[in-house]
């Protein structure tokens, strides 16, 4: 807090902005079981479920289309 003459002036709360702006969303439909496992796998890694998928999709676009550099 930051006090201006007679104008008391607050911080903005909430995050800060990222230099890096992920702003597109994918859905997926999956079973209890699949997702669960998903969860564990994440939870045993100190990782979020995005982190976790977002490792698999890399890993498997590595493997389509080849390491980038």
């Amino acid at each position: 807090m930051v006090l201006l003459g007679e104008v008391c002036v607050m911080a903005k709360a909430g995050r800060p902005k990222q230099d890096i702006i992920r702003d597109k969303i994918i859905s997926i439909r999956m079973l209890q079981e699949e997702y669960d496992e998903i969860k564990s796998y994440a939870d045993s890694t100190n990782k979020t479920v995005t982190e976790v998928m977002m490792d698999g999709a890399k890993k498997l676009m590595e493997e389509v289309f080849g390491k980038e550099e």
